[in-house]
């Protein structure tokens, strides 16, 4: 196939002034893109045009139009809906895609719409508000920016004990991420995370906590170090059923195809509460919880690729 790779690359120098310094956390890197290109080759196709958001101009969009199946990995870098402007433009050419449609991009992008969709079909997930602590929750809250990913804002100082607490860490996410900060019921326990491939519900992985008992954006610069993972995850099959079904429940009310990764807490007791859906989510090889419970599932690197591109190219399901 001719495919068009979509995705945006790192340029710190277009940073504003007074941004957050983790703006690009969640952008490629050359050597994440090259490594596309190259297992793309290996499966036997083209990349025909390569557009890097960033700094494209919108006239290279036109390239796409060639193309047999566009590769919509863009998370963007301006905008509320920035992860949605990639499959709008691609569905404004006629070109089709890999990756979910914009209006579910969106939605899970902004965190509180996600949460609100997910309670209309009775999917567990913490009590939230913004910018204010929930009606009734209980301290510790966990405080984070409402419309990032890729941990984006969170640090240690992201749970909080009491209402001094909470001021100061809704005040550093709005000051810094210019969005509402949302403030969230902090759940205790195991994180795990659940993943769909195409049709395929994927093996579990359980993510190994620091003693502060969750990650930070700065936990991921040595992912494997800091935050050791477990696929599949030693859960009771009890567990795992309730996961899938879960799982397969939030991708059909947000409307996610293709490929997504959910997190998860679980304390144990009850069902697990689900914490953020990424309907982006890393394909860095040798850096990707996606690539690790594909692999879990007997899929190497190669062949995640191929079943990303089959499933792209299978007609959408009635």
């Amino acid at each position: 196939m001719r495919l068009g790779l979509v995705y945006t690359q790192r340029h710190p120098e277009l940073s504003p002034e007074g941004a957050a310094p983790d703006l690009w956390d969640d952008a490629d890197t050359p050597d994440t893109v090259a490594g596309f290109v190259d297992v793309l080759s290996e499966l036997g196709h083209t990349v025909t045009a390569r557009v890097d958001t960033a700094v494209a101009p919108l006239s290279a969009y036109d390239s796409l139009r060639a193309c047999d199946l566009a590769l919509s990995l863009a998370v963007g870098w301006r905008g509320q809906d920035r992860e949605a402007q990639v499959p709008a433009m691609l569905e404004a050419l006629g070109v089709p895609y890999l990756g979910s449609p914009p209006l579910a991009v969106a939605l899970c992008l902004d965190k509180a719409a996600c949460k609100r969709m997910l309670a209309s079909v009775r999917v567990p997930t913490p009590a939230f508000a913004l910018g204010r602590a929930p009606t009734g929750a209980r301290f510790p809250l966990f405080v984070k920016p409402s419309r990032e990913g890729s941990s984006k804002g969170v640090t240690p100082g992201s749970r909080v004990a009491d209402p001094a607490e909470l001021a100061a860490a809704v005040a550093r996410v709005e000051a810094a991420y210019a969005q509402p900060a949302l403030v969230e019921r902090y759940v205790p326990g195991r994180e795990v995370c659940t993943a769909i491939l195409g049709d395929r519900f994927l093996p579990v992985l359980e993510v190994g906590m620091p003693p502060r008992g969750f990650g930070t954006a700065s936990d991921k610069e040595d992912l494997w170090q800091s935050l050791p993972v477990t696929c599949p995850a030693p859960l009771p099959p009890s567990v795992a059923r309730r996961l899938e079904a879960l799982t397969r429940r939030a991708c059909g009310v947000l409307g996610v195809r293709h490929m997504a990764r959910l997190d998860f807490r679980w304390d144990g007791t009850g069902s697990p509460q689900l914490i953020d859906v990424n309907p982006l989510p890393t394909l860095r090889q040798g850096g990707s919880y996606f690539e690790r419970m594909a692999a879990a599932a007997g899929l190497d690197y190669c062949a995640l690729w191929a079943a990303l591109l089959e499933a792209a190219a299978s007609p959408p399901r009635a």
